[in-house]
Parts: structure tokens; C-alpha cells; sequence
């Protein structure tokens, strides 16, 4: 079986052009200030500013590293720092319903109610909607193929 893996391409690109525009603002907003004001800013105010524009970049651009990788042994699902493992033999479905904002896999086992264990794949985004669907249509087939 081929290794596939699958990134969120909109989240991603959204990411890039945020992550640009937010450090030319800031910069913008900086070196537009006059010498006297920049001068009134102490070392701990600089770095909460930076510390500040610095964890929003690390924010968004680890829920941008999202993905779901495929390969013979079934998915790694990674959704911002949490990563997952899921067996093929445990894979019941992957849908993408109208409306959903990402795709979910539906699993055999069962969580602590009693219900079908759902794992939200972040990696698999509607907003990438031709993409997605192919990726479920093709994950849906991988599963059909291991029954």
C-alpha cells in the first residue's frame, strides 16, 4: 500500500498569509510609532508583545500541521498536539456529512457510554471540499477493502 498523507491545503495557505500579514503589521505598527514612544517601552513590555504575536503564530500553525496519514496499518490522525492511532480493523466508516467542518472516523469500539468512539480528522477539512471528498471516498475503499 502507498503512504498517504493528508494536510488541511486552505487551513495551511490561510496560515501562510496570516502569519505574514501579522509580522508586517507588527512591524508596520512598530517602526510607525515615533522615537519617543518606542523609547517609553521597556524590555518586559517588548517582550510580552513578541511573546504575544510569537504564541498566536505558534496557535494557528500547529492546528495548520494537522494531517492524517494512511498507511498499512491503518490512520495517524495528528489534530493540533494530540495525535492518534487507529487499526484498520477498528475503522467502521469515514464520513463527511453536509455541514460538517471536518471529516470523522467512525470506530468499532466503544467509548465509556456505550456509544461508537467518533475521531475528528482535522487533516481532512471541508473547506478543502473536492479534496476531502476524494480522500474519503478513497479511505471509505481502503476500509471496504480490509473486511
Amino acid at each position: 500500500m502507498t503512504v498517504r498523507t493528508h494536510r488541511p491545503l486552505a487551513l495551511i495557505i490561510t496560515y501562510l498569509i496570516f502569519a505574514v500579514l501579522l509580522l508586517i503589521g507588527s512591524a508596520a505598527f512598530w517602526f510607525g510609532l515615533d522615537a519617543e514612544t518606542r523609547a517609553r517601552f521597556n524590555a518586559m513590555q517588548i517582550a510580552t508583545l513578541v511573546i504575544l504575536v510569537g504564541f498566536i503564530l505558534i496557535f494557528f500553525g500547529v492546528l495548520a500541521a494537522s494531517m492524517v496519514r494512511v498507511d498499512e496499518r491503518g490512520l495517524t490522525v495528528r489534530n493540533a498536539l494530540r495525535t492518534h492511532r487507529i487499526g484498520w480493523s477498528d475503522l467502521r466508516r469515514v464520513v463527511l456529512r453536509d455541514g460538517d467542518p471536518f471529516a470523522i472516523a467512525l470506530q468499532h469500539s466503544r467509548d465509556a457510554h456505550g456509544e461508537p468512539r467518533r475521531q475528528a480528522m482535522y487533516g481532512l477539512q471541508s473547506v478543502d471540499r473536492g479534496r476531502t471528498i476524494e480522500a474519503v471516498r478513497r479511505l471509505n475503499l481502503d476500509i471496504d477493502a480490509r473486511r
